[in-house]
């Protein structure tokens, strides 16, 4: 895989959604 400045916003983008992901699941699973 080369890892080019292209591959680092994908990236970054793909851990938001992650992160987002989580967040929501977590907000959830406490309730």
């Amino acid at each position: 895989m080369v890892i080019t400045k292209h591959t680092l916003l994908y990236s970054k983008k793909n851990k938001l959604k992650l992160l987002t992901f989580l967040n929501k699941f977590f907000i959830k699973f406490i309730k």
